[in-house]
């Protein structure tokens, strides 16, 4: 099997274009779909008190794995994992650890599976998950490596998912610095009361500063 390498960095190209956690998401699920050698893929944020978000999937089949997980209880991407660690099932036709799943899910021609833990991100547990419409896909030498390419992608998408936080505190401090100007010049304040009067406006309206700030910025909010 050639390097996995050369793919991470058409993978990174993709990444770059993307300007949020669910457009990474996406380029991710369709790179192994294309370069990990499964027919099927998405990602799953796993939140602390259980359930399980799709981030992002390929194709309508992976949703209908996702309902047979909710209407049966139980399924292979159910649960978070650590990163690194994995999650297999060789043949959905025998299978001990999720029968009743597994049986569904070979009737709908996924004969195997593979969860693989990615980092998490925001402190919620993420993982890759891949099914297959041939039996033992996931068994070959090769996906040790694959495996890494997987987690490295995953580290990717916890860097998309940076910037766009950054971004957004780096817009909302501008907004709120407009609002805080205007307020000043409004209301003839120093600074600091100007801050003060979003913060009490805020927490008398249940209003976040961000949302006040923008309201006052376009006009929106009262005088």
């Amino acid at each position: 099997m050639s390097s996995p390498w050369p793919d991470l960095e058409d993978l990174f190209r993709r990444l770059e274009r993307c300007e949020d956690l669910a457009e990474g998401a996406g380029a991710v699920a369709r790179f192994a779909r294309e370069r990990l050698g499964t027919d099927h893929a998405g990602l799953s944020l796993h939140a602390e008190a259980g359930g399980a978000t799709r981030l992002a999937l390929t194709d309508p089949l992976v949703a209908e794995l996702d309902e047979l997980q909710l209407l049966l209880h139980g399924g292979p991407g159910s649960r978070p994992l650590p990163e690194g660690s994995a999650t297999t099932i060789p043949d959905t036709r025998h299978d001990p650890l999720w029968p009743d799943w597994s049986t569904a899910a070979a009737g709908l021609d996924v004969l195997s599976v593979r969860v693989l833990g990615l980092p998490a991100i925001r402190g919620h547990a993420v993982t890759l998950d891949l099914y297959s419409h041939r039996p033992r896909a996931f068994e070959h030498d090769g996906w040790a490596d694959l495996g890494r390419t997987a987690l490295q992608a995953g580290r990717l998408l916890r860097q998309v998912d940076r910037v766009q936080n950054l971004r957004e505190a780096l817009t909302t401090r501008a907004l709120i610095g407009q609002a805080q100007g205007i307020v000043m010049e409004r209301h003839a304040l120093t600074s600091e009361q100007a801050m003060a009067y979003l913060r009490r406006v805020s927490q008398q309206s249940q209003v976040k500063v961000r949302d006040l700030a923008e309201r006052i910025v376009s006009g929106a909010e009262p005088r």
